[in-house]
């Protein structure tokens, strides 16, 4: 799965470097669309996504695109911190 995603978010990043992007208040990013699932499968089978795409893209893929941009999968070591970003103390 992680070459998957991988894969996946090298293409996009190269497609957004070609210029090849739509333009948000985001900067440049890919869009997304599922719409053609309907919204029976979407509810049903891919849940998480319609709640973090409604939450923190506002936007509904049951009838419009997604925005995405490539980002970090996942973190390995770091610093612990609070939501709010302030550092905890160990």
């Amino acid at each position: 799965a992680l070459a998957g995603r991988a894969g996946a978010a090298r293409s996009i990043m190269l497609e957004l470097r070609e210029g090849r992007g739509c333009d948000g208040p985001w900067g440049p990013h890919a869009k997304l669309k599922l719409d053609h699932l309907g919204k029976e499968v979407l509810e049903s089978r891919l849940p998480g996504i319609l709640e973090l795409s409604r939450t923190f893209a506002h936007v509904d893929p049951v009838k419009e695109p997604i925005p995405v941009i490539p980002t970090c999968h996942y973190m390995m070591g770091g610093i612990p911190t609070k939501v709010t970003g302030q550092a905890l103390t160990v």
